[in-house]
């Protein structure tokens, strides 16, 4: 798009979409309405109402720059530095993987979970804030295990108050990209980032802060947990698209030979830090379905489904930590 004279937003939005259109775009007018108004710091909306609005030359330098990079396959999300997710905004960069809407439905299921359980518990703990001193009452503890951008974490926490989270990444930058989004959300007084791998931090976390057990029979201190881990086999991981390929990290997509190392982890780790009753939710592949439940069945849970996405593909696999719910 060099070379170029002075033109109202529509006029470059119908060249940007023809020139993402042959370069490969699949959704070459989105991008181009969303890089746009990204420069212009309006909403998608104002491009459609104002569509005489001539561009200013710097205005098309700096888009024509974000073009470029869409071009070379690189995410919209990380060209903008943000991703929408459950209506919320996540800043988002190469450290993380970009939210995507089918983890909805696992943030959809639990959010019906922790309502209905919240409904049900009549008492409510006393936790201290860490950051304002402050006295809040929250009657249901989670972990949110790989936590990457914090999208999961901070909108259960946004969804149902009555939840303290903790979101464990084992990367660093990961980790610094959830705990952005954790103060950008304003919940540094109830979701708390970890670093370490799975559920260590989390078993040392409660350890150190001696918060009681739910139950009397070996029973940990967590209503819930709930993951998205790397859930990529091998073969699959030969033949993910450029854009994917090339940008997101590798450590949150590969899940080793047959993509289900993190769920074996995950199944066999849990009980021992679940309240009795307690919920493991897990996002899944699209052929891992029967393997993750025969997983959770075989270490104990009970209630264990696995649900379909809108386009009815298992996504979703859920089951109960056996013993009595309080």
């Amino acid at each position: 798009m060099k070379g170029m004279g002075a033109m109202t937003c529509q006029e470059w939005l119908k060249a940007a979409e023809q020139r993402l259109n042959l370069e490969g775009s699949t959704t070459p007018r989105l991008d181009a309405e969303v890089l746009l108004a990204h420069v212009l710091q309006v909403e998608r909306i104002r491009l459609h109402m104002y569509p005489e609005r001539l561009l200013s030359a710097e205005e098309m330098q700096q888009v024509s720059r974000l073009v470029e990079r869409r071009l070379h396959q690189e995410p919209v999300a990380y060209i903008i530095e943000s991703q929408e997710f459950m209506g919320f905004d996540f800043h988002v960069n190469p450290a993380v993987l970009i939210p995507r809407p089918e983890t909805e439905l696992l943030v959809e299921q639990v959010v019906c979970w922790l309502n209905r359980k919240a409904s049900d518990k009549t008492t409510g703990e006393q936790l201290r804030a860490k950051d304002n001193d402050t006295m809040i009452t929250c009657s249901l503890r989670g972990a949110d295990i790989g936590t990457g951008s914090g999208c999961i974490a901070v909108s259960l926490a946004k969804l149902v108050p009555e939840i303290m989270m903790l979101a464990v990444d084992l990367s660093p930058a990961a980790l610094e990209v959830a705990a952005e989004n954790i103060r950008r959300h304003q919940l540094t007084h109830r979701v708390t980032p970890l670093g370490g791998d799975l559920l260590a931090p989390v078993a040392s976390y409660l350890e150190n802060r001696a918060l009681p057990q739910c139950g009397h029979d070996g029973g940990g201190s967590l209503d819930f947990i709930v993951s998205n881990p790397p859930y990529i086999n091998e073969k699959d991981m030969e033949a993910l698209s450029p854009s994917v390929a090339a940008f997101e990290p590798e450590t949150a997509l590969a899940g080793g030979a047959d993509g289900l190392d993190y769920y074996r982890r995950l199944a066999a780790e849990s009980p021992r830090l679940l309240c009795p009753g307690g919920l493991l939710a897990l996002e899944i592949g699209y052929d891992q379905g029967s393997a993750v439940v025969r997983f959770l069945e075989e270490q104990g849970f009970m209630e264990v489904k696995c649900l379909p996405d809108l386009a009815g593909i298992d996504r979703v696999v859920m089951g109960i930590r056996p013993g009595a719910a309080e």
